[in-house]
């Protein structure tokens, strides 16, 4: 009996501590979606974020939500060339400044158009994201949304983390 009651209580504790979470991101949205439609730029995003939260859960909720609610998914046919990137470079310092360059420039450029595929809106959230302090990591791999692309090898795409 007394291992049931200790039973209960770690699992009352466990749904408590989870619903207190839930909580915690009712008010981080209710927060965010008093945020201006748009910024400027990626550190206006994040300055935002970083005055209003501390919590690095918060944080990184705040970004989510503010990109779910207010970036679309670009289904113009412009958008996939928006996102070519070409670049050359000598050194390894100079491969990381280009390309730190080329994620911020995207990042701000989803957030000036107000929309972007799927590498705007990761290069957003990673932007923002160390902004504010938080490591995050961009993951990068293709996407099947044929059934009859299913099994067949991607077209080769230029890899920015290839080197």
């Amino acid at each position: 009996m007394k291992n049931i009651t200790v039973l209960f209580l770690v699992v009352l504790l466990a749904l408590g501590s989870g619903f207190a979470h839930a909580q915690d991101f009712v008010k981080v949205d209710a927060t965010v979606k008093n945020y201006p439609v748009t910024f400027t730029s990626a550190e206006k995003f994040a300055a935002k974020v970083k005055t209003d939260f501390t919590r690095e859960d918060e944080k990184a909720r705040a970004i989510f939500t503010w990109i779910a609610l207010n970036i679309q998914y670009d289904k113009s046919p412009a958008a996939k060339g928006r996102n070519a990137i070409k670049f050359s470079y000598s050194t390894p310092a100079e491969r990381t400044a280009a390309l730190a360059k080329i994620e911020n420039d995207l990042a701000n450029t989803t957030l000036k158009l107000k929309k972007g595929v799927c590498h705007g809106y990761a290069m957003l959230f990673a932007v923002v994201a160390k902004k504010v302090g938080l490591e995050s990591e961009v993951v990068y791999g293709n996407a099947k949304s044929v059934p009859a692309d299913i099994g067949k090898a991607p077209k080769k795409q230029p890899c920015l983390e290839c080197g």
